[in-house]
């Protein structure tokens, strides 16, 4: 039988926003996001995008490939899953996505985000053999009356010995409107608000799983000459296959995922399928994904 050791995280409050401006705009972050989003159509679509996950090998470890799904749904009073429990009468925007490695490794996700971009409730459970040697993850996030509060688990093993970390944080913000939280489910729904014509930066709180704690997160465009990006399914096609991209990075200077590093974001100009600025690739460490479809559809 494993022992089982228990590790207990305190919780935190964090009181107030560390910025309270998007940089270089006077306007409130939060309210920029949710002016900016690719979704504000209002009708009822369904956004489906499909990604190719390559995982770098090491001297140590071999490459690990898989596939990643994301959906993002504008829903009005309609019963969506968040984990375990059915939220219901949600409307807003509705995230959904899979991850499905070919070592075993996976990840789900849920959350539902308001249409000014703040986050109401999250969802997200993975294992990483990868980086993490097997560990299983499990983080649940709800807000209530301006207080954001995550708890997750986090569950390991080493020999015979299986070790659960436990822990929490509430985030409360005196104005919610100019005062952006995320963690790890929507960063990516979050980059793509950002106003591409102008050289806006948005810094942001993100409880990140990685360290069960809080960072000062930036996001930003890097530069307006664009890239030429090959879908995962075009990658030895010639250039015509290719789509022009735009730039972007989420900076930290804790590990996120490494000690000083960035996540490097490549948004395309024009809309693919009538996805609005989709994200052609995104890397994060030794972690490259590249996408192989996107479309979106008027549901029914």
């Amino acid at each position: 039988m494993k022992k089982v050791l228990w590790i207990v995280i305190v919780s935190m409050l964090i009181c107030g926003a560390l910025v309270l401006t998007a940089c270089g705009s006077g306007v409130p972050a939060q309210r920029l996001l949710g002016n900016n989003a690719p979704w504000l159509s209002g009708q009822d679509t369904t956004e489906t995008t499909v990604y190719d996950v390559s995982v770098a090998a090491t001297e140590s470890a071999p490459a690990v490939h898989g596939t990643y799904t994301v959906k993002i749904r504008r829903v009005q009073n309609a019963d969506v899953a968040v984990g375990e429990e059915t939220v219901t009468g949600f409307s807003g925007y509705y995230l959904s996505a899979h991850m499905q490695m070919d070592n075993g490794d996976y990840m789900d996700i849920q959350a539902t985000v308001g249409t000014d971009m703040s986050l109401k409730q999250s969802y997200m459970k993975k294992k990483d053999s990868v980086a993490r040697n097997g560990e299983v993850y499990t983080q649940i996030g709800k807000e209530n009356d301006g207080v954001y509060e995550t708890s997750y688990e986090r569950i390991s093993a080493s020999g015979d010995t299986e070790t659960t970390e436990v822990g929490s944080a509430k985030f409360k913000h005196k104005e919610f409107q100019s005062a952006p939280y995320a963690d790890n489910t929507i960063l990516y729904m979050l980059v793509r608000c950002l106003n591409a014509d102008s050289a806006t930066a948005v810094t942001l709180d993100v409880f990140q799983y990685a360290t069960g704690q809080v960072t000062n997160a930036r996001m930003g465009l890097v530069s307006a000459t664009p890239a030429d990006i090959a879908l995962a399914d075009a990658q030895t096609e010639d250039a015509c296959t290719k789509v022009a991209c735009l730039p972007y990075a989420i900076a930290s200077t804790e590990t996120f995922p490494g000690q000083g590093t960035s996540l490097n974001v490549y948004i395309a100009k024009e809309p693919i399928n009538g996805v609005l600025r989709p994200i052609c690739k995104f890397i994060e460490d030794r972690t490259t994904y590249t996408m192989i479809s996107t479309q979106t559809v008027v549901n029914a």
